[in-house]
């Protein structure tokens, strides 16, 4: 029943509230697996390591395979997969979080509290709801690759270290964030030898250090929770930046604070709880360590903002679930209190989860707004439109455009990444390969080589100049020209359109107007 309660519990958190697929990155794997649907080839794949996004002009690709190999086997519509498939990225959720808690500390509250957190927590819905961002798929495939690790470490199967090698390449080929595996797999790698060592076996804390640490933990605690009270509100409701009225350094420690708060929530409070009570305990267990010492390379990761606070979740639930253990178990007196307090702050976490599933952050955005988190009925209709009126490649500002663009298959100008040559904005033959040192960042984060003629760079550099000038300038002629853009798309919200728009919308014909978006026809005899 316990399990059963689990699975439901996450198709109901992942219900839709709004009309259509929700997100930003989301549509550009919409349409890169709608190019695999029509093309039945995926045109980006230049390389190797286009596979895996790490040559120009690609992608990380599992995700759009998987999305239009499961649309053409189903006959469902890439919108209706999309949410199918963060269905059961939720239930996968939930199936990692035990067995990597299993793998950690064998105690089936411990699994499941973890395996409950991990999957409705707050940073981890916001990315697996009607989405089709890689990210919150990396977040779900990240414990499934350390259980088999962990497990290999610990039997030295073949079969578990086989399946981590499987679980690590398919994590690179969903998103370049793979790279942040690399500290927790060493992590584990040293872990025996850290409990050998004959510093870690003499370490132990008097009770008169103790008592002094738990009243700075008392007070760090009070303050904590008061951050966490007042920053998942500005979170959610407001303009980061605006309230706390910082500027210059201090605005990434701000937005990282901000984000990981309403990412991660009450349960950070647990976490921080976890982490002293490693620290206090003596004889700690390899898990325990594994735990704290993953929880450690996070923090200075932190003002990295959205991508960490996604990241790390399942870190933040695994030490959270110690807190909760240990806890019980030291305060044995008061474990009424404790269970009580424990319970609140479960709950807290898990309305807070269900509550910002329908906030303004998520779907509550008003038609009349510029630009809302999901596809909105007016921008769908707009997108049908061009499907069924031959509306070739489209240009515009705005979120808007690049949805309409994946829900109707027309391209766009300019595309994203490996869109760019679906929508045939650039060839394969331009390209100009060189490599890159091994010695450069970019080496691990974008590939080991990199196009000399900078064909995307170059792309959006025509696209910004011609949104800034008028269209009857010589320059705004030879960029429409070049690339055939005939369309335009305006968000009539939009209260200061852009050089382009005003001058364009005057001399050209409004063929669809919705109120929120129109559809502009671009004479070319006319400039």
């Amino acid at each position: 029943m316990l399990f059963l309660f689990l699975i439901l519990i996450n198709i109901l958190l992942r219900y839709p509230f709004t009309p259509h697929e929700i997100g930003w990155d989301s549509f550009v794997i919409h349409s890169l697996a709608d190019s695999i649907n029509v093309q039945h080839h995926a045109d980006w794949i230049l390389n190797p390591f286009s596979y895996f996004g790490m040559y120009p002009l690609s992608y990380p690709s599992s995700v759009p395979f998987i999305i239009s190999s499961t649309s053409q086997a189903s006959g469902l519509s890439i919108e209706g997969v999309a949410w199918i498939f963060t269905i059961i990225i939720g239930i996968l959720a939930a199936l990692g979080g035990f067995i990597l808690a299993g793998a950690i500390k064998k105690n089936f509250w411990f699994q499941y509290i973890v395996a409950l957190m991990f999957s409705t927590s707050m940073g981890l819905l916001l990315f697996t709801t009607w989405t089709l961002t890689t990210r919150g798929t990396l977040e779900v495939i990240l414990p499934f690759f350390l259980w088999s690790l962990i497990n290999h470490l610990k039997s030295q199967r073949l079969t578990y270290f086989i399946l981590a090698i499987m679980f690590l390449i398919l994590a690179a080929s969903i998103h370049r964030m793979f790279i942040l595996f690399a500290p927790f797999i060493l992590l584990i790698m040293i872990i025996p030898y850290i409990i050998k060592s004959k510093l870690i076996a003499k370490t132990s804390i008097t009770e008169s250090k103790q008592k002094k640490m738990r009243i700075i933990f008392g007070i760090g605690s009070f303050i904590v929770a008061g951050v966490l009270l007042i920053l998942p509100i500005l979170g959610v409701f407001g303009d980061v930046y605006g309230h706390f009225g910082v500027e210059g350094t201090y605005n990434s420690i701000v937005w990282a604070a901000a984000v990981f708060a309403r990412n991660v929530g009450p349960i950070a409070l647990l976490s921080i709880i976890g982490l002293i009570l490693i620290i206090l305990k003596v004889g700690k267990e390899r898990g325990e360590f594994f735990t704290a010492g993953a929880f450690i390379i996070i923090i200075p990761m932190i003002l990295v903002g959205s991508y960490i606070s996604t990241f790390s979740m399942i870190f933040f639930c695994l030490i959270a679930g110690f807190g909760i253990i240990l806890l019980l178990k030291n305060q044995k007196k008061r474990k009424k209190l404790v269970l009580s307090g424990i319970t609140l702050l479960l709950i807290s976490s898990f309305v807070l989860s269900a509550y910002t599933q329908v906030t303004p952050l998520n779907i509550l955005s008003s038609e009349d707004t510029v630009d809302s988190r999901y596809l909105e009925n007016s921008g769908y209709d707009a997108a049908i439109w061009c499907k069924f009126n031959n509306v070739s490649l489209m240009t515009g500002s705005g979120q808007i455009t690049q949805r309409m663009s994946a829900l109707s298959g027309v391209p766009r100008f300019p595309g994203n990444s490996a869109q760019n040559i679906i929508f045939d904005l650039t060839y394969p033959g331009d390209l100009e390969i060189t490599t890159r040192s091994f010695l450069d960042p970019y080496f691990y984060l974008e590939g080991p080589v990199v196009d000399s003629t900078g064909a995307e760079s170059q792309i959006t550099w025509y696209y910004v100049r011609l949104m800034n000038i008028q269209i009857t300038n010589q320059q705004a002629v030879e960029i429409l020209s070049t690339y055939q853009v005939e369309w335009l798309v305006f968000n009539n919200y939009q209260v200061f359109p852009n050089t382009f728009t005003k001058s364009a919308m005057q001399t050209s014909y409004c063929m669809f107007n919705n109120e929120k978006v129109s559809l502009w026809y671009i004479d070319s005899s006319s400039w």
